[in-house]
């Protein structure tokens, strides 16, 4: 009966995704030092939170890049047929995020886990999984469709280079859009990039209206309006 009972418990613990993330996934601190990844307030107040389209504003040490980094690898892990992606600004940024919050999470995931779920496929920028999902860093995703996209410093994407930030917003982000039922899409945005940011909020509360069978109100005057104030 006792082994019975921490078989269900098992079986409960991990169809739970909160358990899943503050449980199984290790990360180094800023020490070096390898520790179990727990969410924060931050990082649980965005968990419980979220929604389809979601607006970060950026703000140091808060840790979020490093949560959806662990939230998009726990869904391909227990997902089949998962693509997720994040797209930094630099290729530096984008090897540095792939190493030390994707690689490494997954490489010391139980070893359970790995063999029921092994690599079949990595370099620097993606992950490949036998359950045939995959988790990848560029700095342009705009090829293939994504359940799951995060733009990391998109504040500094919008200022430094305009032009990839369009690039950004009419493909990655646009794609994840489109069935926004089915997917998930985070923007890290500072001041600088308010504009923007506005401009997918407002993307966001239309999704929102749509959802509950409403005539989407926000017309081209009221994009307009918003945009100036």
């Amino acid at each position: 009966m006792a082994r019975r009972a921490d078989f269900q418990t098992a079986i409960d613990q991990f169809s739970d995704w909160r358990w899943r993330l503050n449980n199984l996934y290790w990360i180094t601190d800023k020490a070096g030092k390898r520790v179990r990844f727990e969410m924060n307030w931050t990082q649980m107040t965005f968990f419980e939170q979220m929604h389809y389209l979601n607006v970060l504003l950026k703000a140091r040490q808060l840790g979020l890049t490093t949560f959806i980094q662990i939230f998009m690898l726990d869904a391909c892990v227990f997902n089949r047929d998962i693509r997720a992606g994040t797209i930094a600004h630099t290729l530096g940024d984008v090897q540095a995020i792939f190493r030390d919050k994707i690689k490494y999470p997954y490489d010391n995931l139980p070893d359970g886990i790995r063999n029921a779920v092994p690599v079949v496929r990595a370099n620097q920028t993606e992950l490949l999984l036998g359950n045939n999902s995959s988790i990848r860093v560029g700095t342009s995703l705009r090829s293939g469709t994504l359940q799951y996209l995060h733009i990391s410093e998109y504040g500094k994407l919008c200022a430094k280079y305009p032009d990839k930030a369009r690039e950004v917003r009419t493909g990655a982000l646009n794609k994840a859009g489109e069935e926004h039922r089915k997917r998930l899409a985070a923007a890290e945005a500072a001041e600088q990039a308010a504009k923007d940011t506005l401009e997918i909020e407002i993307q966001s509360y239309e999704l929102q209206l749509s959802e509950k069978n409403r005539a989407c109100a926000v017309t081209a005057a009221d994009r307009q309006w918003l945009l100036r104030h």
